[in-house]
């Protein structure tokens, strides 16, 4: 009996040590709301940083038109679909007519897959590509180009650019980025062009991009947000907007789908005229830090009705 009084005496003490601290719970941030310019025509893609609160790169869409992979092992190359652009493989010589309207046409999935990319793994193919350049601002065509991938290391990429009908030709060596998921290039500028913050840097990227619907097979233009494939993650909340909290959070299914955000959270009524904001889908972003922010949004115009002004609340859980 002794010894089980002083064992007990022993714990109770050790229990109330003067030096130990308690644990705080978890502090959320406060509600806050922004707004960021993609314009009236959709001319501008914006890098948005959670933590920083602020879009801090942009750049007009027209800008670039292909990305190579950055990493030391990638090869992949993507195109810029805010310009609505699309490629097609040629199993020919370089040289060979053209007939535009005969050949598959292919786009980005929207999804981020790399093994899905219009360009697809052109390691295993022969021959060139033909390149739609897509749209302008305005709409217009922007043309077509031949483009052949010569080769590719862990260091560069080369290419080979012509117009179609071969009165001009060029061979380019793309020095791969250190710090970007893809190293942009220009076809107008001939040259690579600094687009991409740092991989660690950004979480939104605020764009138009190119949405294929299925059944049967149709290229959109929409505009919304896409993620960085670096670390950023998203899940949707079925839980209130007063009810999502950090808490809750941890339950959630969180994904690295590129178009997770995506342009659904705003629709098109015919009759109006206008877009209007399903403010009740909750978006639970994972940032590049690792830290947790709830995001709704509340409009698309700005305070004199122009679109293309996305604004939401954001909250740090």
């Amino acid at each position: 009996m002794r010894i089980t009084i002083l064992t007990t005496a022993v714990l109770l003490l050790s229990a109330c040590q003067p030096d130990e601290v308690a644990i705080p719970g978890h502090t959320s941030g406060s509600e806050e709301s922004h707004s960021v310019e993609i314009g009236p025509d959709y001319s501008h893609q914006l890098y948005y940083s959670l933590e920083e609160k602020t879009v801090i790169r942009q750049n007009v869409k027209t800008e670039w038109d292909l990305g190579f992979e950055s990493a030391e092992e990638g090869y992949h190359i993507v195109l810029n679909s805010a310009l609505y652009n699309a490629v097609a493989h040629v199993n020919k010589e370089f040289s060979s007519p053209l007939q535009l309207d005969s050949l598959d046409w292919k786009y980005d999935s929207s999804k981020g897959d790399l093994d899905s990319t219009a360009f697809g793994d052109y390691r295993q193919l022969t021959g060139f590509f033909a390149l739609d350049l897509g749209r302008n601002v305005d709409g217009s065509s922007r043309g077509y180009i031949r483009l052949q991938i010569l080769s590719h290391s862990e260091s560069e990429y080369s290419i080979r650019v012509a117009d179609l009908a071969l009165t001009s030709e060029d061979t380019f060596t793309i020095a791969k980025a250190a710090n970007t998921t893809y190293t942009c290039f220009s076809i107008d500028r001939r040259s690579v062009v600094d687009i991409e913050p740092h991989r660690a840097g950004w979480d939104l990227w605020f764009t138009p991009y190119t949405y294929v619907f299925h059944n049967p097979p149709l290229p959109y233009s929409v505009t919304g947000v896409l993620i960085n494939p670096h670390q950023v993650e998203v899940a949707i909340s079925s839980d209130s907007w007063e009810n999502t909290t950090y808490e809750s959070s941890t339950a959630l299914s969180f994904s690295s789908q590129h178009d997770v955000i995506g342009y659904e959270w705003k629709e098109y009524n015919f009759d109006s005229g206008l877009y209007e904001i399903d403010n009740s889908i909750i978006y639970v972003i994972r940032s590049v830090s690792g830290k947790i922010y709830k995001l709704r949004f509340t409009d698309f115009y700005n305070n004199v009705g122009e679109r293309g002004y996305p604004t939401f609340d954001l909250v740090e859980l």
